[in-house]
């Protein structure tokens, strides 16, 4: 299944991934997806991501200023559509670069505006950094979620379950030990991680109130994971409190189609 389709999308709508574990390759892929169905999509970060690679499918707009940055984008889409590339290119935006190949993106009410704008179908937001770990707790200021959010993705990475809980593996475990009783010598299991899904101020956190929220268990690459996968479901669904997704879905970025299983 692809993701498009398990997500369940319709004509338009802002997509925001929050967590770890593969946001920035899930996004470009539901890009991709989208475009190839002939619709315009965005990508951009409340946060910092890396530069994407120049390929022919990109358009890269770095621009401060907001209003001069849609109107760049809103050139990029009719010269698009002039010249007549296939199903118009994916516009990455954001407001300037930064050392280490990567871009500082835009605030959420800039993205809400451009939403709300419509030139775009589909505006895919990585709303939360993870500095490349398969899981993360939210820090107070974390994540930057628009307001208009219509499906709220927030993905694990299955691979850390197993794995100590240091920052090795884990962002920010130090928010875990203060709720928890686990410490650095403690193991990243399936009850930590239905605990951070469920949690308040855990992977939905800031979750806008209309927003869809679709638990993204990613990286259940063979049998072991995705058994991992439906434990950690299951566990959730019985706990039956705190915040509870509306979807799961279980992703493997390294297969096609990517979709493994919709669980809920």
């Amino acid at each position: 299944m692809k993701l498009a389709e398990a997500l369940n999308l319709s004509d338009r709508g802002l997509i925001s991934a929050v967590g770890g574990g593969g946001k920035t390759s899930l996004i470009f892929k539901l890009a991709r997806e989208l475009k190839a169905r002939s619709k315009t999509v965005l990508i951009t970060t409340t946060t910092k991501i890396y530069l994407p690679y120049t390929e022919s499918d990109i358009a890269l707009v770095i621009e401060n200023d907001c209003i001069k940055a849609l109107k760049l984008m809103k050139q990029v889409l009719m010269s698009d559509k002039i010249s007549g590339v296939k199903n118009s290119r994916i516009i990455v935006c954001g407001r300037k670069t930064l050392k280490g190949e990567k871009m500082q993106g835009i605030n959420t009410d800039t993205a809400d505006g451009i939403f709300s704008d419509g030139i775009f179908d589909f505006i895919l937001v990585e709303a939360d950094g993870a500095k490349r770990k398969s899981v993360k707790a939210p820090a107070p200021h974390e994540p930057q979620v628009p307001k208009k959010t219509t499906h709220l993705l927030g993905i694990v990475g299955l691979d850390a379950v197993g794995s100590p809980l240091s920052e090795e593996f884990f962002h920010r475990p130090e928010l875990v030990y203060k709720e928890l009783p686990y410490s650095p010598s403690s193991i990243i299991d399936e009850e930590l991680i239905s605990f951070l899904v469920t949690w308040e101020n855990g992977l939905f956190k800031n979750a806008p109130i209309n927003a869809q929220k679709v638990l993204v268990l990613n990286k259940a690459d063979d049998e072991e994971a995705k058994r991992t996968a439906e434990r950690i479901s299951k566990r959730i669904l019985m706990l039956g409190k705190g915040i509870i997704p509306d979807r799961i879905i279980f992703t493997s970025l390294i297969t096609e189609p990517p979709v493994m299983e919709v669980f809920l």
